[in-house]
């Protein structure tokens, strides 16, 4: 009480002692070195807190982030012309754009045909970032390269249907892509297959990962659903085409949300293109196979048991093995016929006998024997077990 009664005489005397003792200490520090510069560093936070507000999340991202991610199996339904090839380049574009970094960088692989408008006229050509690919064979190449820029690569493929049939589960490209799907996430693969239904298609490409029933390798299931999209549309009084609208549902064990599909430059028609544009090509035609040659299951032994460190050189050492294997097997019937003949050169038969057996002048079979690395010439070394040796008959 008395303590109270002598501050507030000090403050009827207009002496406050507890205020002015300590206004006294914070200016004398703020005098000091230290004091002037924590005072800058006090300015410069609260000039950021009033000029950088935090930006407002997009509600969309978390969905996205479930979705577009290396590993993931995506899979699109609904009716031919309901949007689904619309839906999947344009959510390409957007990844390919950069529009949300929280996503990482990506690409695009795609057996979907893009146009560029050049003069009056359409060409087949791609934008920066996409790839157009018709085979498993393309593919891992571009991987290679994905995964050495520290990039991520969206598997785009239409017509799915096409070529993973369930009537077809015992072909080649069925019994890859299964063993592919279960190992995308190496290679940093999310795969996107667009079908008008997927009844057809082999449990492993329709059923959720988490289905206690049926498991198979989807963890997106995105479906474009006109008679819904309506209602949605009718309930927030939007103006916005049905097309627009598409459904994601990322569980068996949960019920699908809807979102908006971006509305990007790639999905434009061919005729509202601008000079130098690009889009996909609503009309084509599109097609996927594991690829002329391609041996898979050689692919997955030569980076099956290999680090994630060494897989770009395990991909690329595999190729140029293979590049080897195909130049050593695609000799023309000409140059085997050239390498019969210098074998039987070599075995000491005449140049004249040699032409007349094989249809072709000495002086070619000569020149092409000597462009392949061999020597036309007879080879009578004992050590040639082929050389020819004349027989003597009674008669010499």
């Amino acid at each position: 009480m008395n303590d109270y009664r002598s501050k507030r005489r000090h403050r009827q005397e207009g002496r406050d002692y507890t205020k002015s003792s300590i206004s006294r200490a914070i200016l004398a520090h703020c005098n000091t070195p230290e004091g002037r510069a924590e005072m800058a560093e006090w300015r410069e936070k609260a000039a950021k807190k009033t000029e950088a507000p935090k930006p407002k999340v997009d509600p969309a991202l978390e969905y996205y982030q479930m979705a577009f991610k290396p590993g993931s199996l995506m899979v699109t339904s609904g009716r031919r012309g309901g949007g689904k090839t619309h839906a999947a380049i344009s959510f390409g574009q957007m990844l390919v754009s950069g529009k949300y970094p929280e996503l990482g960088r990506w690409r695009i692989a795609t057996n979907v045909i893009f146009l560029r408008k050049e003069g009056n006229r359409f060409v087949t050509d791609y934008p920066k970032g996409v790839h157009h690919i018709i085979s498993m064979k393309e593919l891992f190449p571009i991987a290679a390269d994905v995964l050495e820029k520290g990039e991520n690569l969206l598997l785009i493929l239409d017509e799915a249907q096409n070529f993973l049939l369930g009537e077809h589960n015992g072909t080649a490209t069925v019994t890859s892509m299964k063993t592919f799907m279960g190992i995308i996430r190496k290679f940093n693969i999310a795969v996107w297959l667009l079908s008008p239904v997927v009844k057809n298609m082999g449990p492993a490409f329709r059923y959720f990962i988490d289905d206690e029933e049926v498991a198979g390798n989807v963890n997106i299931m995105w479906m474009k659903d006109e008679k819904q999209a309506k209602a949605v549309i009718n309930r927030l009084h939007s103006k916005r085409d049905p097309r627009d609208a598409i459904f994601m549902q990322y569980s068996a064990k949960e019920d699908p949300v809807g979102m908006w599909v971006p509305r990007l430059s790639w999905t434009a028609p061919p005729e509202k293109l601008k000079e130098g544009e690009f889009c996909y090509d609503h009309k084509a035609s599109a097609e996927f196979s594991v690829g002329d040659g391609f041996d898979f299951k050689a692919f997955i032994s030569a980076t099956g048991n290999v680090s994630s460190y060494e897989m770009v050189d395990a991909i690329r050492g595999f190729y140029r093995d293979m590049k080897e294997i195909e130049s050593e097997g695609a000799k023309s019937s000409e140059d085997i016929l050239v390498t019969a003949a210098a074998k039987i050169k070599s075995m000491g038969l005449t140049d004249e006998s040699i032409s007349r057996a094989f249809g072709i002048p000495a002086t070619t079979l000569r020149r092409k024997s000597e462009q392949l690395g061999y020597v036309w010439s007879a080879d009578k070394s004992e050590t040639n077990p082929d050389r020819y040796k004349r027989i003597k008959t009674g008669g010499e």
